[in-house]
């Protein structure tokens, strides 16, 4: 079953939790670090713990002026790019190597159609020419699907069995 995690864990693929994304949003909202040192914050988020401030300390906040205003939302931008960054540059490293796979296993896939291909064009080359000749197409078309995903048609792999029958 899959984990169920809490939007305000700010927790990575790993479970571990970024100090520096910790220290951005101590420095956005200290009100957050309830007398705790970032190491201590850093650890509650790790443990799924919320980073909601107490009302008490939320109480005792002073009145912000307007350059602090200023200030503070330009903080909260920097943090917002930073943590955007970071999960930009993780999706990217991912996705990379998920197409990295992607592109294996089409291979691979390739690698066995051409195989099961040759196996066929080699057994049509054993069966008996005259009677492949007569009927090869018509007996091959309930196959016609299969030789589809092959890419080739009951007249092609006959065609192919003679040629390699010399």
């Amino acid at each position: 079953m899959r984990e169920q995690r809490s939007p305000n864990s700010h927790r990575d693929a790993a479970g571990v939790v970024d100090e520096r994304v910790v220290r951005q949003l101590l420095r956005v909202n200290a009100s957050l670090r309830q007398g705790r040192t970032t190491g201590e914050v850093k650890r509650a988020l790790e443990r799924g713990e919320p980073l909601t401030p107490t009302p008490a300390v939320v109480a005792e906040e002073p009145t912000i002026h307007c350059a602090a205003v200023g200030l503070a939302t330009e903080q909260l931008g920097e943090t917002i790019g930073f943590f955007v960054r970071g999960k930009r540059q993780e999706l990217d490293a991912r996705l990379g190597e998920i197409e990295r796979r992607r592109r294996a296993l089409d291979e691979e896939a390739r690698r066995a159609r051409y195989a099961v291909r040759e196996q066929l064009v080699a057994f049509v080359a054993l069966l008996d020419a005259r009677q492949v000749d007569l009927h090869g197409a018509t007996v091959w078309q309930p196959h016609r699907d299969f030789l589809a995903e092959l890419e080739l048609n009951p007249a092609t792999l006959v065609a192919q069995g003679c040629r390699r029958r010399g």
